[in-house]
């Protein structure tokens, strides 16, 4: 028991996230936890190693179906964590954008209620190419 617990201990300890340091470092960690994904089929290896020595070639160096469905669906699951990562952007149709995120939208929302009566004419003024 207290071989097991020293075991997972470690681990979880190997596996602690240290914060960002760069992007090579980043794609370091996430190549370790796919490789830990990967459960090899040791028996299927040996046989594969066995008739490659025996020097039989042609369906042996075909990859098995199952495997390659496997990969492709692993790399469409990446692809889909991806996709979800990034917010999309809410534009709406026909409205100037003048903000860069939800906070400063919401702050210009704010300076627009307080001082569009004074700024107006400035505006029109900038629109028609007749600013001084």
């Amino acid at each position: 028991q207290v071989e097991k617990y020293e075991r997972k201990r470690a681990k979880a300890e190997a596996n602690i996230e240290r914060g960002f340091a760069g992007y090579e470092q980043m794609n370091q960690r996430k190549y370790e936890r796919d490789v830990d994904k990967i459960k090899p089929d040791l028996a299927a290896y040996q046989r594969e190693k066995e008739m490659a020595a025996s020097g039989s070639t042609g369906e042996a160096h075909r990859p098995d179906p199952r495997k390659v469905d496997k990969l492709a669906k692993s790399i469409e699951d990446q692809q889909k964590r991806r996709a979800g990562l990034n917010k999309p952007s809410i534009e709406k149709e026909g409205e100037d954008v003048s903000y860069i995120n939800d906070r400063n939208a919401r702050f210009n929302r704010k300076m627009s209620r307080a001082y569009d009566k004074y700024t107006k004419e400035i505006k029109d003024n900038f629109e028609r190419g007749t600013a001084l």
